[in-house]
């Protein structure tokens, strides 16, 4: 019988890995966009996930968004 616990503990969005492809619908912002900020070192550091596939920790796009300037109305 197989008791790994395989839900996610409250506060650790750190270990939550977001894939490229997902990023879009996550940020309104496109792939050329988010490639672009990449090229540009203005954007979160990927992890290699594997050969070829990448993704981003949630609490690194997290502390991202937190630092983009706010919009005054």
């Amino acid at each position: 019988m197989n008791n790994q616990h395989t839900s996610t503990p409250a506060g650790s969005s750190q270990r939550l890995v977001i894939r490229r492809t997902e990023l879009p619908a996550l940020l309104g912002l496109s792939l050329p966009t988010i490639d672009r900020l990449r090229a540009q070192g203005r954007f979160p550091v990927p992890r290699r996930l594997g050969q070829q596939a990448i993704g981003f920790l949630l609490a690194d796009i997290e502390e991202w968004l937190a630092t983009r300037p706010t919009v005054a109305h």
